[in-house]
């Protein structure tokens, strides 16, 4: 799970596993890969439930508490290597996307994902190193999966790197089943 970069490459430890597209199309794009002979696809839906700095709609960045359903698709064929290619199709009135206005119309690369044993520590090195902060941060709940579903959780991080790399980067740590997230440094309207 964490594969882990050679030493002196740099600061940051871990290789990314994931690359992840948003799209509006979840079906289409599904239906698509498949049509070209991908046919392996492990499917689950999750709530993110977290804070989300909303600048971009507002002209004082503020964050907000959001619960935002999710729809996954998982594929390992695709890209070499047998790292994991992701469809995600967010619902609901708010989520990073809509913030950033790309909800309609076409997909994007949405980001590349890695995991972590310390999600803060990765954090606090995408400041120190580019002057970055989050901009969402969740916990998964009520996964559909079955092999996830009361076994594994996730809490997870996105930095925006759009405007250097094309797309962002998350941070994904396990926690267990019973976690509680605490975001109340970001919002006084966070109730666990």
């Amino acid at each position: 799970m964490f594969e882990q970069l050679a030493e002196g490459v740099g600061p940051f430890k871990y290789k990314f596993h994931q690359v992840a597209v948003y799209t509006p199309r979840f079906d289409t794009a599904v239906d698509s890969w498949i049509d070209l002979g991908y046919k392996n696809w492990a499917f689950d839906s999750a709530v993110l439930k977290g804070v989300l700095n909303t600048a971009s709609l507002y002209e004082e960045p503020r964050w907000e508490v959001c619960e935002t359903p999710a729809r996954m698709a998982f594929n390992y064929d695709i890209l070499n290597g047998g790292a994991e290619y992701e469809i995600l199709g967010y619902q609901g009135k708010l989520h990073e996307w809509k913030t950033k206005g790309k909800d309609a119309g076409e997909g994007f690369i949405s980001h590349i994902s890695v995991y972590t044993e310390d999600l803060e520590e990765n954090v606090k090195l995408c400041e120190v190193e580019w002057g970055r902060t989050p901009y969402h941060l969740f916990t998964t709940e009520q996964h559909t999966n079955p092999r996830v579903r009361g076994r594994k959780r996730f809490t997870e991080t996105i930095i925006n790197m759009k405007d250097i790399f094309g797309f962002d980067i998350k941070f994904i740590q396990k926690v267990p089943w019973d976690y509680k997230a605490d975001y109340s440094a970001y919002t006084p309207d966070w109730a666990a």
